[in-house]
């Protein structure tokens, strides 16, 4: 995939595809992917399992959550894993949910990858114009992904702009959502970038994709690199 086509993909299975032959996406960043999918797909709302689970698997990518917390989350879930015949999906949410802890071997790209096809999947339930509507769907999580990812090119840094200011406004830009969505506050995303500007920062791909109108999650490339996470 060249850089071109990454900025114009509207396919989530297509990039991630892509991303897991290069190897160019930690972990974590998959996992913030795949939560940002399920909440934008309602399932944080659906059942107060899956949304402290998506709470859980969220602080389990920053290292806050451990296994213990993980294994109680999942547990909660037990119920609707067993309800097979329920017509809405909520069960095949919660597997998914269940995914994003774990730690052995593809779990985070296998996350994804679920979260990716599952909301396709329930746009489909919907009826009416189903591909119209399926397109729609996945470029939305394509913007993610590359809101989450970044583009192609290196995006520096100067370690002189990290002032104390700057680094306070990057982490309540992270800490404090717009939830249930999880989606980060546009209005603290444009006061960081007036931020940068003052100590320096002239990089339109930084400062534009801060005022961008997004949507943008937990991982966004740009808070990332202001608090040094990968």
């Amino acid at each position: 995939m060249t850089p071109d086509e990454w900025d114009a993909c509207t396919e989530p299975q297509r990039m991630l595809q892509f991303l897991r032959e290069s190897g160019g996406v930690s972990d974590r960043k998959l996992r913030l992917f795949a939560v940002a999918s399920f909440r934008r797909g309602g399932w944080s709302d659906a059942h107060p399992a899956i949304r402290d689970m998506l709470g859980v698997a969220e602080r389990f990518a920053d290292g806050a959550a451990g296994d213990k917390e993980r294994g109680a989350a999942c547990a909660a879930l037990a119920p609707l894993m067993r309800r097979a015949a329920n017509p809405e999906p909520l069960p095949y949410a919660a597997a998914g949910a269940a995914h994003l802890g774990a730690r052995k071997g593809q779990a985070a790209a296998r996350a994804a990858w679920h979260a990716a096809n599952l909301l396709r999947a329930r746009v489909g339930r919907a009826g009416g114009d189903w591909a119209g509507a399926a397109r729609v769907e996945e470029a939305a999580q394509a913007a993610i992904l590359r809101d989450v990812v970044g583009p192609f090119r290196p995006v520096i840094l100067d370690p002189s702009w990290l002032t104390p200011a700057v680094l306070s406004l990057a982490l309540a830009s992270y800490d404090e959502r717009i939830l249930p969505l999880g989606h980060l506050d546009p209005l603290r995303l444009a006061v960081l970038a007036d931020a940068l500007e003052e100590v320096g920062c002239a990089d339109e791909g930084i400062i534009g994709h801060l005022r961008s109108p997004g949507p943008h999650v937990r991982g966004c490339h740009v808070v990332d690199l202001v608090l040094g996470r990968q």
